[in-house]
């Protein structure tokens, strides 16, 4: 009889929606598997969002923070990133993803998956509320280098739909005199004489 009557309580509560969201099940497939914290994402990276959860896939390792390890067309993050490399984000991003003086479609793809890697890294640091000076700087540099590529090969655009070149390079430079590595803001004269790539 006690069931009978919770019953006849209960149910017509999940039919008017008087129970809360915290008493129903979160689906565990509602985000990416890079989106690991409840920090909000700035709107700005959404689209980006939805693109990378087709590409990018994630194991059971971390890198930074909580954010898993990510993944994409046989490149790892943990495998280009500079957490063992005694130098600074800008310095690293110089030495490791400077394109080759000939380039090629395949140039672009490559250099597209190592901007993929690190903007998911980026978004799942953002959206845990972590500190984004080791990923940031490096992600900023690729938006800029992929755009100076396709560029030379004659593709219009940006990675950031509809930014131009030195857009991007303002918001590196913005960033690089916000971080705490002093010695990259040294580097970013360098950053414009790489405009002849």
């Amino acid at each position: 009889m006690q069931n009978v009557l919770a019953s006849l309580f209960v149910l017509p509560a999940l039919a008017s929606g008087v129970l809360t969201n915290a008493c129903l099940p979160r689906n565990p497939f509602s985000a990416p598997c890079f989106v690991v914290g409840n920090a909000p994402v700035p709107p700005s990276f959404r689209p980006t969002v939805d693109e990378l959860s087709k590409t990018i896939t994630c194991d059971s390792r971390r890198t930074i923070g909580n954010v898993p390890d990510v993944h994409t067309s046989g490149l790892s993050f943990s495998n280009i990133f500079f957490t063992f490399s005694p130098t600074t984000p800008l310095q690293f991003a110089i030495d490791s993803f400077t394109p080759p003086d000939t380039i090629s479609l395949d140039t672009l793809g490559t250099w597209q998956q190592y901007l993929d890697l690190f903007t998911a890294t980026e978004i799942g640091v953002r959206s845990e509320d972590g500190n984004l000076d080791t990923v940031m700087v490096v992600r900023l540099f690729l938006d800029i280098q992929v755009a100076r590529i396709k560029r030379r090969l004659g593709h219009e655009g940006d990675p950031r739909k509809g930014r131009s070149i030195e857009e991007l390079i303002g918001e590196l430079a913005d960033e690089v005199l916000r971080s705490t590595y002093v010695r990259d803001r040294r580097l970013l004269k360098e950053i414009l004489l790489l405009d002849n790539l």
